[in-house]
């Protein structure tokens, strides 16, 4: 009833437009994020479409529509009325940062033909590898991955490559670009005072919380996540370290309440009066503000967090570690500095090597290329839209 509701305000709250949107070259496909984009589309005249119902505050609203939406009605009105709008505007390529939509995968099923569909990777992809997971153990009926469908995809590098051909992921064409938003801070940090980015924190641990898939949602794969923050402070205490822990959701936004429920559950009173004391929050609007916590940090710690191997990719140091038992939380790259089913005093072993380690003497031992493969992502991203739109 709730969600039906909030459903119903969407119209009431929404401004109408009785007329149509003119035809235009590109679509912009949901606008979260887009603050990430802005730079990059500057030279191009565009189309917003918004995908989620919390950010719907405009309808168009004229009988050719209503019936376009009508008409294209496959069972959910909501997809129909968008590809309605696409069609109406007619433009040659559909661009968007949520890669793993799948309601843009939905559209571009039926619209590839006519129109190019490109997305561009906004973080690391473990959704593909749960997908295979839950599928084999029978925690669900459907393969979600045969609802993927890239006709041009912008990724990362080439570990996204190998993981999307051994899973079978519809791909028409890879284009590697690397990682946008890691270029966006990196061309924001040319205007901080060197001293503000120097050296802080001997750990910097990134949460996790709420990343994996719901369908794994147990209460034995939770206590691993919060595991590892163990082992950080422990380690911080034995050692006189200076730690931080990143938490994954912003303060007010959803899965900010289970993210602090879960570190009070499975820590101490003692390690999680530690941890709030030596936390980072983030903000809503704040724009890079893990980045430069990681770069003030002389290691970063984490699982799942795409900014483990974007702090790999800009010469820095990462210890990545799977303490649960399921192989789909491997980090992309083997060696040293990457362990799994660990006990503390191998955790204590690798994070010490790691911290006497030179950052120059750590990227011997990882090959980062095949991580993020370019720090022009955004030339990259334009040329490609550009040649598009005119082939």
């Amino acid at each position: 009833m709730k969600r039906f509701l909030k459903k119903l305000s969407i119209f009431f709250k929404s401004k109408y437009i009785f007329s149509l949107p003119q035809n235009i070259e590109l679509i912009v496909f949901d606008d979260t994020s887009f603050q990430e984009l802005e730079n990059t589309l500057k030279k191009f005249n565009y189309f917003i479409i918004q995908n989620r119902l919390s950010n719907f505050n405009k309808i168009y609203l004229t009988p050719k529509i209503i019936f376009g939406t009508l008409k294209n009605y496959r069972g959910n009105l909501f997809s129909s009325y968008i590809e309605t709008l696409i069609r109406i505007v007619n433009p040659k390529v559909v661009f968007t940062f949520i890669d793993n939509s799948y309601k843009f995968s939905e559209i571009a099923r039926i619209l590839h033909k006519k129109i190019k569909f490109v997305a561009l990777q906004n973080g690391a992809r473990y959704e593909v590898l749960e997908n295979k997971f839950i599928l084999e153990k029978k925690l669900t009926k459907k393969n979600l991955n045969k609802n993927f469908f890239i006709p041009y995809f912008m990724c990362f590098g080439n570990s996204e490559i190998k993981d999307y051909k051994k899973n079978n992921i519809k791909v028409k064409k890879f284009i590697k670009v690397g990682c946008l938003r890691l270029e966006n801070f990196l061309k924001s940090e040319k205007k901080i005072k060197k001293n503000k980015l120097k050296k802080k924190y001997d750990i910097c641990l990134l949460s996790d919380v709420g990343a994996w898939d719901k369908n794994l949602n147990s209460e034995k794969l939770r206590s691993k996540f919060a595991l590892l923050a163990k082992y950080c402070i422990r380690f911080s205490i034995k050692f006189n370290k200076k730690f931080i822990l990143v938490f994954k959701r912003p303060i007010g936004n959803e899965g900010y309440d289970e993210e602090q429920n879960l570190y009070k559950k499975f820590l101490t009173i003692n390690e999680y009066k530690y941890v709030k004391k030596r936390s980072k929050f983030k903000k809503k609007k704040e724009k890079f503000g893990t980045y430069r916590i990681m770069r003030q940090s002389r290691a970063v710690v984490g699982t799942m967090s795409t900014l483990l191997r974007e702090n790999i990719a800009i010469g820095g140091k990462t210890l990545a570690c799977n303490l649960t038992d399921n192989q789909i939380y491997n980090f992309p790259i083997k060696g040293r500095f990457f362990i799994k089913y660990k006990t503390y005093y191998e955790f204590e072993k690798n994070i010490s090597k790691l911290l006497n380690l030179s950052d120059q003497k750590y990227q011997r031992h990882v090959n980062s290329k095949s991580l993020i493969s370019n720090f022009n992502t955004s030339e990259i991203v334009e040329k490609e839209l550009k040649n598009l739109i005119n082939s």
